[in-house]
Formats: structure tokens, sequence, C-alpha cells
């Protein structure tokens, strides 16, 4: 089983190209535009070790609740470790 992420790039930017090229002091909210880009998303794919969670649980597959937090603790599920 797999995580998946799906991220887009936002920009935010003024409506006037003279406010984009100096900025105000105090940001003019109401002038601001938000653009999201969606044409180039990034992906992040990882594999979730689900069965060492099996394995720890001698065979059986049970939900996270009802798993110990010492069980869990050493888990990221966004493998960054």
């Amino acid at each position: 089983m797999e995580y998946f992420r799906c991220s887009y790039l936002v920009t935010h930017k003024y409506d006037d190209q003279q406010m984009n090229q100096d900025p105000p002091l105090d940001i003019a909210y109401a002038r601001l535009l938000r653009e999201v880009r969606t044409d180039n998303p990034m992906i992040t794919v990882q594999e979730l070790p689900w069965d060492q969670l099996i394995s720890a649980e001698g065979g059986q597959r049970s939900d996270f609740q009802n798993q110990s937090a010492e069980q869990l603790q050493n888990f990221d599920m966004l493998g960054t470790n």
C-alpha cells in the first residue's frame, strides 16, 4: 500500500504590475490575486510498511485505534526517517 500526496505551487501577486515591482509596506489584501499552478503538480509516493505493523501484531491485521502508542511511536507515515 502506498501513501500518495499531490501538491500544487501557489503564488500571490498584486493585480497591478507596479505594485508587484514595488510592493506597499502594508499588504493591500483587496488587491492580491492567488494563482494555483495546476499544470505541474508535485507528486510524492511513499510505501507504507503495513507488513511490519501486521507482523508486530502476530499476523492479525488491526486498525490504528487498537494499536498501542508504543507500537506506532517509530512509525513514520511520510517516510522521513
